[in-house]
Parts: structure tokens; C-alpha cells; sequence
């Protein structure tokens, strides 16, 4: 009878030991309240058996810490009481086993899924046990969740961004430059003992009285003035033909037409008195 009873004993405690994990596993964080005080932590069973879970653990971001020692009926759920350790603003809970497994996690606030409560809100799941965490406008401390409790986070309000507009930077006005115009220099150039001045470069038509040319085309100065006794030597440049005059030869050339026309005259009048003289003599003989 013994050994068929130790035997029997060994049996219970090794199906203990392949279900009580099972049914442990089921036990999930159902909703945490963390107001200034008395925070909170409720958990829900989902088995269809007690859960018995002794050296499980609490925690939070700052590394506070609640052992677990307690059961929990089938489909039921436990208050845990977390003293004053939560963070309302920002913090996450949660649930380990006693060798440190995580077995569930809520986080809320700044960098975590769900807003910070405030008020008498918290954070619960709808279902019970299987549904996803929601805000809760009124905590159900130790009794189920409803449908009606469910609301929104607020709508984070967007900080303006200051757009930085850049400062035109001035344009610089270009300084004006200088154009430098050469003064055209008069060149003297002496004609028949006589000062005629001439530019370096002129198109205006103008004679040379001295000589009896008269150039209307660019004239270039491309000797220096040779100045002589009376007379002076002067070459202009026109279409790259030079034109070489000497004023005292210039004068003679001009001065034959008129020795001519007084010649002519001359000879028209001795002929003019002749026929004169000879009417007049005809007059007198035929008196």
C-alpha cells in the first residue's frame, strides 16, 4: 500500500508541475491606476482553474518591486496594491515570473503607447483578460471593464516651429570705372610762313590755302613738322597714298592759269584797239 501510494503521490505532483505553469501564464495585467497615491495593479486569470502564484514579481521603470503571493479563481481577478511607487506622468509596469520571465507589460506616457491618465483614469483592457489596453475615462478597481469607460488620448497640441528666415545680404553696387579718353593732341603745321593747326585725326573738309588742295578725306599726321624759311613740308596720309606738297611749287603750278587769262586779256585788247584804229582810219578816208 505504500509504495502504490508514493507511487500515486509522485503522479499528482508531476501533472502539478506540467499544469501549474500553463495556468500561471494565463495571468495577465488587467488594469493600473497611478495617481499621487495608492497605486494599484489588477490582475485576471483566464484559466478555468485557480491560479496559484507565489514569488512572482511586480516592477516598474525605476526598479520598484512588489513579490507576488496570492491565488486567483477561474476567470477571476486580484487588486495588488503598489504603494505610492508609480510614476502617473510616465512609467511601466511589469509582470515576471519568479525565476525573472516576463510574462505581460503596460507602459504610458512619453515614448509608450498609451497617454498618462489623469484624474481617475487609468489603463485597462476591454475585454477583460484577452482585449487590448485603452484609456479608461473611470477606473473599475477590482470589478470588470466596460465599454462605456473606453476613450481617446488627447490630440498632442503641436508646438509651433520657428522658421528662421535668412537676412538678405546686401548687393554690392558695382563702383563705376573710368573710362580714360585720350585728348586728342593739335599738331601746329606752318603753311606759307602761316600757323595752321590740324588735329591728329579729322573727317571735317578744310584747305589747305597755301597749297590749293583741298582734302576730305581722313588726313593722318605721319611726319613731324618741318618747319624752313618761309615755307614748311607737311605729308598727309589719305586711303595709304601720301601725298608729298611743297608750298613753293604748289604756288608756282597755281599761279599759270591767271599769267594765261592775262595774257589772253591783253592780246584781246591790243586786237580790240587795232579794229579801232583801223575803223576810224577807214572814216576819215571816206570823208
Amino acid at each position: 500500500m505504500s509504495a502504490r501510494l508514493i507511487w500515486i503521490v509522485q503522479i499528482l505532483i508531476l501533472l502539478n508541475w506540467i499544469y501549474t505553469p500553463n495556468i500561471q501564464a494565463q495571468v495577465v495585467i488587467n488594469e493600473v491606476y497611478s495617481p499621487s497615491t495608492s497605486d494599484w495593479v489588477e490582475l485576471f486569470n483566464n484559466s478555468s482553474q485557480t491560479a496559484t502564484i507565489s514569488g512572482y514579481i511586480l516592477k516598474d521603470t525605476d526598479g520598484n518591486q512588489k513579490i507576488i503571493d496570492c491565488e486567483i479563481p477561474p476567470t477571476s481577478l486580484t487588486v495588488i496594491s503598489f504603494s505610492n511607487r508609480l510614476n502617473k506622468d510616465g512609467d511601466a509596469v511589469w509582470l515576471l515570473t519568479d525565476g525573472g520571465v516576463e510574462i505581460d507589460r503596460i507602459g504610458w506616457g512619453q515614448n509608450e503607447s498609451w497617454c498618462a491618465p489623469v484624474d481617475n483614469q487609468s489603463i485597462g483592457r476591454f475585454p477583460d483578460g484577452t482585449g487590448n489596453f485603452t484609456l479608461l475615462a473611470q477606473t473599475s478597481e477590482d470589478g470588470l471593464n466596460s465599454q462605456d469607460q473606453i476613450i481617446s488620448c488627447p490630440s498632442a497640441t503641436p508646438i509651433p516651429q520657428t522658421t528662421d528666415t535668412p537676412t538678405p545680404k546686401p548687393t554690392n553696387t558695382p563702383k563705376p570705372t573710368a573710362i580714360f579718353t585720350p585728348t586728342p593732341k593739335l599738331t601746329t603745321v606752318t603753311t606759307a610762313n602761316t600757323p595752321v593747326v590740324l588735329a591728329a585725326e579729322s573727317t571735317r573738309r578744310f584747305p589747305l590755302v597755301s597749297s590749293g588742295v583741298a582734302v576730305s578725306k581722313k588726313l593722318t599726321v605721319t611726319e613731324s613738322q618741318k618747319s624752313t624759311t618761309g615755307s614748311a613740308e607737311i605729308n598727309y596720309d589719305t586711303e595709304n597714298s601720301l601725298i608729298n606738297t611743297t608750298p613753293s611749287a604748289t604756288s608756282a603750278t597755281s599761279l599759270k592759269p591767271l599769267i594765261v587769262s592775262l595774257l589772253l586779256v591783253g592780246i584781246g585788247l591790243a586786237l580790240l584797239s587795232v579794229v579801232l584804229v583801223w575803223q576810224k582810219v577807214k572814216e576819215n578816208a571816206a570823208g
